[in-house]
């Protein structure tokens, strides 16, 4: 194969790369079917060409099925972790570092593939440090790649905040159209896409303003690059119950069946709109039919960081299987995603005391997202009306008033109307100076000295007074005194009642 003909191949890859157009891919494909393998490893940018030029000549009617351009890479990990590591050329260290770090992931293994990207990074900065002792260094070609796809393994991972900084940085470093930007509209598509799953809708609006600026939809490339930003309108069309929006954004995205690397997000927020508008059964019957489609198991998935089992256990309460929920996570410490369905069981099945002392200790813990909170927020407070403790219930329930958003539609929905109507009537339109937005809510304050603090806990472990005594090398009637001092601040009048409220308020220790 002539270089001459090589050389221009590469330098339109390197130009145009995600924009490529089909004409211009039969072209690349038709030239590098020519060259020979060594040739075409010889150059990154050449391998995005045989890639890309294949995937647009050959398999272009798969439509959003992407999976095959990066199967490609899963092949050439050792040849490109080679040449990462002796390359001084900045653009083919991003390169074959981009191409090493997808074809690791799709490999299935996400802890190299997070580990080769920080080799990648290092190996960049020592190029630069190099480079910055030359004069006329040129822009890098793919501004934001590297960046993009460290954090698309950490989205992968279910590492969310760690994956929200590496779509910042991709962001901030990203170039301009036509050409250059994709990975930074790619990542603040991803971004947007995880502030709407965790709940942080005024961040997920911000990135979507972002991304809106972007309007090449029209590319071969458009649903890979824009996808989570299609799930991010899904998930918030469904929290303020929009069912135009979010089936729109439902087709824009697919049905989680597709070869495409966040098939798990796909899936999950399909099953959230579906759960939202439609019979709970077509939810239960789409996510099972893409995690087959991916040869995945659902009940005990931790893909994604657990959203694949979360989506699993709301079908279920949907479908009225809280037994099956709490024999798969009712027991232990169970992950931070699975809380909300564990306390909405408890209240459906009358257990409201259950509901809201797990409610309350969910809250506490700084792993579950902000969706999660106020939802747990809002069971928690139907759990207190029901129980007779109006004060609390008016107290959390208001301070929840002054969080609300647009949003909140999708998870008042989730609470039979008698109960919301009861818990409106109970507190009013809500206080007249609403809470901070974004914080824990109010709970009580209780001091209690070491001493009653170090009986409390030996009575949580079912000690006697007797034995607490023994314990504590006090005297019966010591002991005495600290146990009325306990049930006193914590307003009980008895041990179980004691237990409960201390455990409510955190007191018995970290969970």
């Amino acid at each position: 194969m002539g270089t001459a003909g090589l050389e221009s191949i590469a330098a339109l890859i390197r130009r145009a790369w995600f924009g490529l157009t089909p004409h211009e891919a039969v072209a690349v494909h038709d030239v590098l079917l020519r060259a020979t393998d060594a040739e075409i490893l010889a150059d990154p940018f050449l391998i995005y060409g045989r890639i890309i030029g294949h995937y647009l000549a050959v398999r272009a009617d798969l439509g959003g099925d992407q999976h095959g351009p990066l199967m490609a890479s899963a092949g050439l990990v050792e040849y490109c972790l080679n040449a990462v590591t002796t390359s001084h050329d900045i653009d083919e260290v991003i390169g074959y570092g981009t191409i090493l770090i997808v074809g690791t992931r799709i490999r299935g293994d996400l802890a190299e593939a997070d580990r080769l990207g920080e080799l990648v990074q290092r190996r960049v900065r020592e190029v630069q440090d190099w480079a910055a002792r030359l004069p006329d260094q040129d822009e890098v070609l793919r501004p934001g790649q590297l960046e993009m796809q460290r954090g698309l393994t950490l989205t992968l991972m279910g590492e969310l905040g760690a994956a929200m900084r590496c779509y910042d940085q991709a962001w901030s470093s990203r170039g301009e159209s036509p050409y250059r930007h994709f990975a930074g509209a790619n990542a603040a598509a991803n971004a947007a896409m995880l502030a709407a799953f965790e709940g942080h809708y005024e961040l997920a609006e911000t990135w979507l303003a972002r991304v809106g600026e972007y309007r090449d939809r029209v590319l071969w490339s458009s649903h890979l690059t824009y996808l989570g930003e299609y799930l991010a309108r899904a998930l918030l069309a469904a929290d303020r119950l929009d069912p135009e929006a979010a089936s729109a954004a439902c087709r824009d995205a697919g049905d989680g069946s597709q070869a495409v690397e966040l098939w798990p997000f796909v899936a999950a927020a399909g099953c959230a709109v579906d759960l939202a508008f439609a019979d709970p059964f077509r939810a239960y019957e789409r996510l099972r039919s893409a995690a087959f489609a991916h040869g995945h198991e659902l009940a005990h998935s931790t893909a994604a960081g657990g959203l694949l089992q979360r989506a699993y256990l709301d079908c279920l309460i949907a479908m009225g299987d809280g037994a099956r929920v709490l024999q798969l996570v009712g027991q232990g410490d169970p992950p931070p995603r699975t809380l909300v369905p564990i306390v909405r069981v408890h209240l459906l099945s009358g257990s409201n005391e259950v509901a809201a002392r797990v409610a309350v200790r969910a809250v506490r813990r700084d792993d579950v997202s902000l969706r999660d909170q106020r939802e747990l927020a809002l069971v928690r407070s139907v759990a207190l009306m029901r129980m007779n403790r109006v004060a609390e219930a008016r107290q959390c329930f208001s301070a929840l008033h002054g969080c609300r958003t647009r949003y909140s539609a999708g998870a008042a929905s989730r609470i039979s109307p008698g109960a919301l109507a009861q818990l409106r009537d109970l507190c009013g339109p809500g206080p007249s100076r609403e809470p901070a937005r974004g914080l824990p809510l109010p709970l009580e304050t209780v001091n209690l000295t070491r001493a009653e603090t170090q009986v409390l806990r030996l009575l949580a472990r079912g000690c006697t007074v007797a034995q607490v005594s023994a314990e504590t090398f006090t005297s019966v009637n010591t002991v005495k005194t600290h146990v009325r001092s306990i049930y006193r601040k914590l307003g009980v009048n008895k041990r179980t009642e004691a237990l409960w409220r201390a455990d409510e308020l955190g007191l018995l220790g970290s969970d």
